[in-house]
């Protein structure tokens, strides 16, 4: 196995994955944004073979995670152990469920020749694989790792032919409140626009960064993407998804980005201005919900991935999920307890799920 703490693009490239989140063009951005890299706190670390391939990243802090470990790292201070740095296997600040092995064959062994890596490497307290398919859970569990389960929803076509296909397999009461929701929008004096990424021009593309970071201000959050990210994307001529947009007379209100595989979609990042935010205020349901089940039953996508949390999602048709993570920490004595937290932890969870599945708009 071979160990690079550089990614590289063309060897990436070769193995071109299905998700658009593993496309070159999609890192070379987010690397000539220097969104990752030297002083992000996101340094990477690519493990490859012959067959395969896996992005890491060395952390010094835990943001841009959305599998939160916070309390860990509280406990590790509070036992004068450090918790950073840290080995983990996630795409930057996008909470979805991508590989984390790239693979032209059905054998894997990288996996092994990784934990392997961390293992002799002391100055990392863990190494975690953050929002994993089960399959892959279930394979790390045999070498040692443990599970945290977390809850996020997801919309999944039913061969729907329209929306309004779509509406009639909902509850009466849910239906009258999504239609209501649409007509507002509809009833405004705006223009939504759907565009390509590759189809949009300078001025677009500064509307959408100008969103996001209002966005990250309104919130008090980071702003994870740096200044340029989005003209880099352009610049890359990456096709990996497309931005639906609010236009108010000439001027951009609002706008969602999405990022689109074969049979996924992913919703990424939304912005409005603040000034109108009061007056149309379902626009984020219209916009970042409504808008991409329309594009998912007209492309027949077979599943919606809506971003991280947000129990609104579910009374507008997203079904909660288990997501996994895997965990494998250094310190034994601190890992017991948080493997034992994480147990107990996990059960909440499960329960959690059984409650939330009891809300579904679905008709029974």
């Amino acid at each position: 196995m071979k160990v690079d703490k550089i990614i590289n693009l063309e060897l990436l490239s070769k193995f071109s994955p299905e998700s658009p989140f593993y496309s070159s063009n999609f890192f070379q951005a987010l690397i000539q944004s220097k969104s990752i890299g030297d002083g992000s706190g996101w340094l990477p670390i690519q493990f490859s073979s012959e067959n395969e391939l896996s992005l890491g990243f060395i952390k010094h802090h835990s943001y841009g995670e959305y599998i939160f470990d916070w309390a860990w790292a509280d406990l590790y201070h509070r036992l004068n152990i450090n918790y950073y740095p840290k080995l983990i296997h996630a795409i930057p600040f996008t909470p979805v469920n991508a590989p984390k092995v790239l693979s032209t064959t059905n054998k894997s062994s990288i996996i092994e020749n990784i934990k392997k890596y961390y293992l002799e490497s002391p100055e990392l307290s863990g190494h975690h694989y953050l929002f994993t398919n089960k399959t892959l859970s279930e394979q790390l569990h045999t070498l040692g790792y443990f599970t945290k389960y977390s809850i996020q929803y997801h919309w999944a076509n039913q061969d729907y032919k329209s929306f309004d296909d779509f509406l009639s397999q909902l509850k009466s009461r849910k239906r009258k409140q999504i239609k209501k929701e649409r007509k507002h929008v509809e009833m405004n004096d705006l223009k939504i626009i759907f565009k390509k990424f590759t189809d949009l021009d300078i001025s677009e593309i500064s509307a959408i960064s100008n969103l996001y970071i209002s966005t990250i201000e309104k919130k008090s959050s980071y702003a994870y993407l740096r200044d340029q990210f989005f003209s880099n994307l352009l610049s890359q001529k990456w096709d990996g998804g497309f931005v639906v947009l609010a236009y108010k007379s000439e001027e951009i209100i609002a706008m969602s980005l999405f990022f689109n595989s074969l049979d996924t979609l992913y919703g990424r990042y939304w912005g409005i201005k603040s000034e109108y935010e009061l007056e149309y205020k379902f626009l984020h349901f219209e916009m970042c919900y409504y808008q991409g089940i329309d594009y998912c039953i007209e492309n027949k996508i077979n599943l919606f991935e809506a971003g991280a949390q947000g129990e609104h999602k579910l009374l507008r048709g997203f079904d909660p999920k288990i997501i996994y993570s895997s965990h494998l920490l250094r310190n034994d004595q601190v890992g017991n307890i948080i493997k034992k937290y994480t147990k107990q932890e996990n059960d909440h969870t499960l329960q959690n799920l059984e409650e939330l599945k009891k809300f579904t708009p679905y008709k029974d």
